[in-house]
């Protein structure tokens, strides 16, 4: 018998013990959730924004390593690496540019770190 059909027996005749890695939230918890000021709402939008920002950055940062890489690959004749490190620069950029009309779209503050 295959070991991965015995686990999967195994599971579907145990699954009370693995109930205890799958919570849901409770109504409570989750009316808990709700009941959050309207100052700590603020904050968690804050950070959002922030950790939206960070991710721009990021991904801008990772295109000018990629570029850079390509430069130094075209000034050593690796062609071929240098192509594709300009592609994935390109790439990474896009993601960057995606990101900032989506926030755009939403209002959502972006600031760039440098």
């Amino acid at each position: 018998m295959n070991l991965l059909v015995i686990l999967v027996l195994i599971a579907a005749n145990n699954v009370a013990a693995f109930a205890p890695l799958v919570t849901r939230p409770t109504k409570r918890a989750t009316f808990a959730q709700m009941s959050a000021t309207s100052e700590e709402r603020l904050e968690e939008l804050k950070e959002l924004d922030r950790l939206f920002s960070l991710q721009v950055t990021r991904e801008l940062a990772a295109s000018q390593v990629y570029l850079s890489g390509s430069i130094w690959c075209d000034q050593n004749d690796l062609v071929g690496m240098s192509h594709f490190m300009l592609m994935e620069s390109n790439e990474e950029r896009e993601h960057a540019l995606a990101l900032v009309d989506f926030g755009m779209k939403r209002d959502i503050t972006i600031k760039l770190d440098s």
